[in-house]
Parts: structure tokens; C-alpha cells; sequence
């Protein structure tokens, strides 16, 4: 079974005014290179064709000026120059004037084409808040029943046959534009929800690190008191046993001691508020080699882990410690699956810009239902005191922040496979 853990790097959902704009405007122009190009075709089909002389003094320089306007809207988009509201509002009013041109020299109301207006009244409705588009469709509406009055006379609309034949027309253009447009929409829609989801969950993650470490902060301060005796009373007692009986074997016990309490000051302090103020920075260039040796520096039984290297000079830019921590918490949970006499593989490769570092163990494996609630603050399947269900927690976190992401392979009776993917440094 293999769960991918986490895509780290999310980008951000597009909920701002300007991304909202700037999508509403580069459809509309998708729709405006369409319609320019369907009403060349239009009108080279009735004069060629259909033997329909158009008014062209009157028509070119519209489906000119729509050119040069939708140029002029793609310029600013590439640009990536500020889209405000009233571009939108701009670009439907002149779409509406410019179909209201080309009908009043073609027929004007009764032109078959007019039913494009209901374009005109949908399409704001879907782009725009309650009052511009209310002002939109009535603009359009009224251009409309202008042109039921004022328009010049096509004589060709009189013959039924081109009647019917220019609504059926119309008809299927409009339903070809409305569903085509429509299922961008809902396409669009559907990745901002995805996105808002991935941005729901690093909110929600980023409570539990932000829990964890007001947590971390207190235990620090607590306990950097009682290890300051511990050192001081050692300390006394190694010296007096120096000065009695310099040989004893106890002194042994006693530097042992005041290693560990050493080790526990250093990981107070990493746990420090002042610390913990950098994030995960800085971020420094260090190899795969360097990294996987600073993981494995403060196993008792670093014997235990085999490590293969396809490329072992691999450079990444990360923050050291923390990326030690990550994959050292995964290494422990592996070291603590397996019996003592198994061993943990470490093993590291290259592929698209993607250093895979995968860690795996000979223990009983997981069942899916537990490897999906792997990387949850809290969660543990060992014994009362020997975890805190933190580890992968915070290495998936870590590694979420790097751009990386976490996948576990877990079989039953066989072991777990934990694969860490991180980004090479771009050179």
C-alpha cells in the first residue's frame, strides 16, 4: 500500500480581486477571438456563398476595431499588468456594442444572430457581482429592442429559407459558446476548491506545529533547571571520586551522565523560543552524504542502518538540523520496528530534479487504516512511554516546507518503505 503524506509548496488558491478579474478577462477575450472569427467567416460565406452583398464599409471596420481591442487586452494580460472590475465591465459593454453594430448593417432585430444577445445577459451574470451585471444585461436588452426600430434592411432575411437556415445557425453558436464557457467556469471553480482545501489543511497543520511549539518552549524552560543540577551535582561528584579514588569505575557511569545531560541541553535548546524563531532556516548547501552522517551522528546504533548512495555529492539547500531531525525521526521509528539483530536501509536517488531518499525497515509492517494516520500529531502504535506519535508528524512538516513530500509502502509481515522526496538545488 503506498499513501502519499503530503504535497508540500502549495500554491496559493487564486481568491484574490485581481486573479478573479484577470480570469473573467482572458476568457472573455478567448470568447472575443472566437466571435471575431466566426463573423469573418459569416460574412465571407453570405458575399462569396450565398451571393448576400453585406454592407462592408460598415462591418470591417467593427471586426477591425474588435481586433485591435482584444490585442490591446492580451497585451495587458502578458504583461501582467493590475486587471481591475471595470476592464471586465469595459470588454462586455464593448462586446455588446460591437454585435449591436454588426446587426443594425445586417437585418438588425430580425437578424437571426440577435439571439447572441443572450450571451450578453448569461455571461455577465456568471463574471460579475449583482449590480454590473444587472446594468450589463439591461444594456444589452435595450440595445436589442433598438435595433427592432432603427436598423438598415436586409433584403436576403425576407426569404425564409436564409431565415431559418441563419437561426438554426445562431442557435447552435450560442449553445456552442454557453457550454464551452460554462465548463471553463466549472473547471476553474473546481481547482480554486482544491486549492482552498490544500490551504485549509496547511492552516490546520500549521496550528498543531504552532501548538506544539508553545509546548516545546514550556518543556524547555521547565527542564533546563533540573538538568543545570544534574550537571553541577556530577560534576561535584566526579571530582571528589577523582580526588578519593581516581581508578573507580564509576567515573565511567559518571561521564556517561553528564553526556547525556549535554545532549538534553542541546536539544533544549533547539526547542528554545529564540530558536524557534528562524523557522526551518537557515538554509544551507550540504550533500547527501553530509546529511544521512549528521542523521545518523546521535544513534547509539548507527551499526544497524546500511546506507546506498546512487549519487552520494547530490547537493541539496536545506536547513540542516531540521532536515537531520526529519529523517532521524524516521530512522528511529524503523530502528524500533525492527528486532535488534535487523538492520534499517537507507537508500538515495536521483531522478527529475528529485533527490528520493528512501528508509526502510524489516518490521511487521502496517495495515492500511493505521498507515493512513501515520504522520497525525499524537498518534502512535507503540507502547505507552516509548513514543509520542510526534516524529513523522513533524518530519512530514518539515519536509511539507522544503517543496518535499513523505509516501509510505507498508505490508504486513514483510516491513514499511518511507520515502522522502525533496527538491535538488536549482543551479
Amino acid at each position: 500500500m503506498a499513501i502519499e503524506i503530503n504535497k508540500g509548496a502549495a500554491s496559493s488558491a487564486p481568491t484574490n480581486n485581481d486573479s478573479n478579474h484577470r480570469f473573467n478577462l482572458r476568457w472573455a477575450s478567448h470568447l472575443r477571438w472566437a466571435a471575431v472569427s466566426g463573423q469573418v467567416i459569416v460574412i465571407a460565406l453570405c458575399n462569396l456563398f450565398f451571393r448576400i452583398h453585406l454592407d462592408l464599409t460598415g462591418l470591417l471596420p467593427v471586426l477591425a476595431a474588435e481586433t485591435i481591442f482584444n490585442i490591446a487586452v492580451w497585451h495587458r494580460l502578458h504583461r501582467h499588468a493590475p486587471v481591475t472590475q471595470r476592464w471586465v465591465v469595459g470588454s462586455l459593454i464593448f462586446d455588446t456594442f460591437a454585435i449591436s453594430t454588426l446587426l443594425f448593417y445586417t437585418g438588425g432585430a430580425r437578424n437571426p444572430f440577435s439571439i447572441l444577445y443572450l450571451l450578453h445577459v448569461v455571461l455577465p451574470a456568471l463574471t460579475l457581482p449583482r449590480k454590473q451585471a444587472i446594468f450589463l444585461a439591461s444594456f444589452a436588452l435595450l440595445c436589442e429592442a433598438f435595433l427592432f426600430s432603427v436598423y438598415i434592411p436586409l433584403p436576403a432575411l425576407e426569404i425564409r429559407l436564409f431565415a431559418v437556415a441563419g437561426f438554426g445557425s445562431a442557435v447552435f453558436v450560442s449553445a456552442i459558446t454557453l457550454f464551452y464557457f460554462v465548463q471553463k467556469v466549472t473547471h476553474e471553480h473546481a481547482i480554486l476548491q482544491k486549492s482552498l482545501q490544500t490551504a485549509q489543511a496547511q492552516a490546520v497543520l500549521d496550528e498543531h506545529i504552532a501548538a506544539l511549539a508553545t509546548l516545546a518552549a514550556g518543556a524547555a524552560h521547565e527542564l533546563s533547571t533540573p538538568l543545570s543540577t544534574i550537571a553541577i551535582v556530577t560534576g561535584e561528584i566526579q571530582h571528589r571520586i577523582v580526588q578519593e579514588e581516581p581508578t573507580s569505575p564509576l567515573l565511567e557511569d559518571i561521564a556517561l551522565i553528564r553526556s547525556e545531560v549535554n545532549r538534553c541541553r542541546t536539544v533544549l535548546q533547539r526547542m528554545h523560543p529564540t530558536h524557534g524563531m528562524q523557522g526551518i532556516d537557515p538554509h544551507e548547501r550540504v550533500t547527501l552524504t553530509e546529511l544521512i552522517d549528521h542523521c545518523l551522528r546521535e544513534f547509539s546504533h548507527a551499526n544497524r542502518v546500511h546506507v546506498e548512495h546512487q549519487n552520494p555529492h547530490a547537493t541539496l539547500v536545506v536547513p540542516r538540523l531540521a532536515m537531520a531531525q526529519a529523517l532521524r525521526a524516521i530512522v528511529h521509528n524503523g530502528l524500533m520496528a525492527s528486532s535488534p539483530e535487523q538492520h534499517v536501509k537507507i537508500s538515495t536517488e536521483i531522478s527529475e530534479n528529485m533527490i528520493y531518499v528512501h528508509i526502510h525497515d524489516q518490521g511487521h509492517g502496517m495495515p492500511d487504516h493505521i498507515a493512513k494516520r501515520a504522520t497525525e500529531p499524537f498518534f502512535t502504535t507503540k507502547d505507552p512511554g516509548e513514543g509520542t506519535g510526534l516524529g513523522l508528524f513533524l518530519a512530514r512538516a518539515i519536509i511539507a516546507r522544503l517543496g518535499g513530500q513523505i509516501t509510505i509502502h507498508s505490508q504486513e509481515s514483510v516491513g514499511t518503505t518511507v520515502t522522502v522526496m525533496i527538491p535538488m538545488e536549482k543551479n
